[in-house]
């Protein structure tokens, strides 16, 4: 088990360089999660998507809200980045993944993943 961030609020300058990562949340993953961290998360919003784009959107309402406009649009989070973790890749090879802490301080030496 590896420990990776989930940011959210990054900021980067005109030239696309970081410059701030603000606080992230810390969730603890197996290790082959880590390892592939940035096709994991390409592959939940990929799913996420598709809970918007079709009628199944009524199966998962805790992805999604509706705006002022009527436009539904995802809503995830830590939470539901986890749920989704061990549901799809949780078997008894490997242990579930935890959220350790939310909205802490970004630390450097772990994978991050950009919400």
């Amino acid at each position: 088990m590896k420990f990776i961030n989930i940011a959210y609020d990054f900021e980067y300058d005109d030239d696309d360089v970081l410059i701030d990562m603000g606080t992230v949340d810390v969730v603890l993953v197996p290790d082959f999660v880590c390892e592939h961290l940035d096709v994991i998360v390409q592959k939940f919003f990929n799913w996420t998507d598709a809970v918007v784009r079709n009628t199944n959107r009524s199966e998962y309402p805790e992805y999604c809200a509706t705006l002022d406009n009527g436009e539904v649009v995802m809503n995830v989070g830590t939470e539901h980045f986890v749920k989704w973790l061990n549901d799809n890749y949780f078997d008894c090879e490997h242990q579930k993944s935890v959220i350790i802490a939310t909205e802490t301080e970004y630390d450097p030496s772990y994978p991050t993943a950009k919400f």
